[in-house]
């Protein structure tokens, strides 16, 4: 082998090591998840949510980025499977979100992902939805960030979300 491509062979796998110490996993009952280090990660249950995991605040910023996971017992809707469950979601979604934009609603694999763009208060919010049912529940992971600040955050958000892994 020559020096070169040794020297890519020892400094890629090295360098995939070390961004990964940088996160850390979110393992409970059921599910587990990884994210950076320095973001912080908040299971108390606030509003409906089983974790929250949220990106540091920035200068002049008033919003933080964040995951969430929102976990529905199904067991009393016999039969509801993800096809169901997303037809009810994006008919909630239509009500209770005024000049919501739907960009995206597509099947990927075992889940749905949907993204929509809507405003609450004066922040204008973007966000990438994931939904799978599963063992007679709905797991509904979800990434909001302010919509100018969307990409910036989207490719560690979908590391985050790929992360995801239902027990």
């Amino acid at each position: 082998m020559n020096k070169f491509l040794f020297f890519i062979c020892i400094l890629i796998p090295t360098s995939i090591l070390a961004q990964d110490a940088n996160w850390k996993n979110l393992s409970k009952k059921g599910y587990s998840i990884s994210h950076p280090a320095n973001w912080t990660v908040d299971t108390s249950g606030t509003m409906g949510t089983t974790f929250s995991i949220k990106s540091g605040l920035e200068a002049n910023d008033d919003f933080q980025e964040n995951i969430n996971l929102v976990l529905q017992d199904l067991s009393a809707y016999d039969g509801l499977d993800l096809n169901r469950y997303v037809e009810i979601s994006l008919g909630q979604i239509k009500n209770m979100i005024k000049d919501g934009d739907l960009k995206s609603n597509e099947r990927k694999g075992d889940f749905q992902e949907m993204v929509y763009l809507f405003q609450q208060g004066k922040n204008h919010l973007t966000v990438k939805q994931r939904l799978w049912v599963k063992n007679q529940k709905a797991y509904v992971l979800t990434f909001t960030a302010k919509a100018d600040a969307y990409e910036k955050y989207l490719k560690t958000a979908e590391k985050i979300m790929k992360s995801f892994t239902i027990k």
